[in-house]
């Protein structure tokens, strides 16, 4: 991303004609409404469920470029802008859940698989890397998958609390 600024040696040198420290770090969200439908699998009352869901919303992300020194003029202010490559777009989302609560024991667990779809576009003026604006649009798939234990916090039986999760 950077390879504008380094030396012929692969530094990139600051104010003070010194190493600057210069890190990329990704950052991103997601913001959306996501809607899922919960199955029981086999006995209505079953302990085992089958959820899909199904949503759409915006997902962002960028590069952040951290210059803790403050060193290199060339990624100050304005100009960090035409290295970080802000791009959102539409997405769509997917996921797939299993899940299993016991009825005598705590062991309750899920297991689900998620994807992602972005019709993603960069929103900057110009690249600076690239020289020119980067207006084409793309698509910007991402794929997971969690695994989640349950665990069940209740009041006493027999004052007939509430189940908190």
């Amino acid at each position: 991303m950077l390879t504008g600024l380094r030396s012929d040696r692969g530094i990139i040198i600051g104010d003070n004609e010194t190493k600057a420290d210069v890190f990329l770090r990704q950052r991103g969200a997601y913001y959306g409404v996501h809607l899922a439908y919960l199955k029981p699998m086999g006995q209505l009352t079953g302990p085992h469920f089958l959820r899909l869901g199904l949503g759409a919303g915006l997902w962002q992300h960028k590069i952040r470029i951290i210059d803790d020194g403050n060193t290199v003029p060339q990624i100050r202010g304005d100009y960090k802008k035409g290295y970080d490559r802000l791009s959102n777009g539409l997405t769509l989302k997917q996921s797939l859940n299993y899940t299993y609560k016991s009825t005598r024991t705590n062991a309750h667990f899920f297991i689900e698989i998620e994807g992602m779809e972005g019709f993603i576009k960069n929103r900057r003026d110009w690249d600076i890397l690239e020289q020119k604006k980067l207006d084409n649009s793309r698509m910007d798939i991402t794929y997971g998958l969690r695994v989640g234990w349950i665990l069940i916090i209740q009041g006493d039986r027999d004052t007939k609390e509430d189940i908190y999760y």
